[in-house]
């Protein structure tokens, strides 16, 4: 979610981030940050702006940008637990967990 783009957004390192609940935030160029609803009407909205500022659907503006920067990796693996298994999770301290990188 959010929490991780947020410092990006306010040093300026990042320009735009989202999420996949349709929700994204964008560095103003007044430097703020603006942060949408997440329920897309807004995006959709920007991407209508992008249609008519550019000339350029959002999907041709995609397939420049991924041409020019690469492809984006996602990947999202959900895991059941059980009741106990979450308990236990919720019961870990930063100093029990020796692990500093997840999957990858």
């Amino acid at each position: 979610g959010f929490k991780w783009f947020v410092d990006g957004l306010y040093d300026g390192s990042l320009g735009f981030g989202g999420e996949e609940s349709a929700g994204a935030s964008f560095l103003r160029r007044d430097g703020r940050v603006w942060t949408t609803d997440k329920d897309g009407i807004l995006l959709a909205l920007l991407a209508s702006e992008i249609t008519a500022v550019t000339g350029s659907t959002p999907s041709q503006r995609y397939a420049q940008l991924t041409a020019r920067f690469g492809d984006p990796a996602y990947a999202r693996v959900d895991a059941p637990a059980t009741r106990e298994e979450k308990a236990v999770l919720a019961r870990l301290s930063p100093q029990q967990v020796k692990a500093d990188t997840l999957a990858g």
